[in-house]
């Protein structure tokens, strides 16, 4: 399981970085900076703007850090919608910023709508919403984020990257377990019958 941790982190850091075009910085914040042509993609700066791709930047960082210990999971926005403020939205969200779901159903088929900032900015049909309902059904949703814009001011495209952070459930269940044994154990004896009894009740 540790294994599967480590492996989902490096994902994220790899999906973070090579699917933003980010391709020659590290996400991570160095100590100091003297030059910022060696830490910030030209392209991505000029596009979205210096102070925008810096708080970026450190948005990243700082979910990188939230989330390390947790798995993840990649997926891609499968439709858009036709509301001009949510379509607007959906070109202009950045890399880590939040992200909301809802499941649905249109005409038998399971989708997921996908929301920013209180707008409808799209769905998750098919195999991606398969994906997420699987994994909101069976593990414990930590967080989840714009991973790739790869649409950004670009009305004529769709291709908007989501990760979302997760943990296994069985394990906070076996966690919850423990304590509750732990809790009884510290009990006297002769006392612990009557304590099971309350909390039965």
């Amino acid at each position: 399981m540790d294994a599967l941790i480590y492996i989902g982190i490096g994902a994220s850091v790899i999906l973070l970085a090579l699917l933003l075009g980010i391709d020659d910085i590290k996400l991570t914040r160095p100590g100091k900076v003297t030059d910022y042509n060696e830490v910030l993609d030209r392209h991505t700066e000029e596009l979205i703007g210096h102070e925008a791709y810096v708080a970026m930047l450190d948005r990243v960082d700082r979910i990188l850090d939230r989330h390390r210990n947790d798995a993840c999971l990649s997926i891609n926005l499968t439709s858009t919608v036709s509301d001009e403020d949510a379509v607007d939205e959906l070109h202009h969200v950045l890399p880590g910023e939040p992200l909301e779901m809802s499941r649905y159903t249109d005409g038998g088929m399971e989708c997921v709508g996908v929301y920013s900032r209180g707008l409808k900015i799209g769905s998750l049909m098919l195999d991606d919403a398969e994906m997420y309902i699987d994994t909101a059904n069976s593990k414990s949703i930590t967080g989840i984020y714009v991973a790739r814009q790869d649409c950004y001011g670009d009305y004529s495209r769709l291709d908007l990257g989501i990760i979302v952070y997760y943990k296994v459930v069985e394990n906070a269940r076996r966690l919850a377990i423990n304590d509750i044994k732990n809790y009884f154990l510290k009990i006297p004896a002769s006392s612990r019958t009557a304590e099971m009894d309350i909390a039965q009740n």
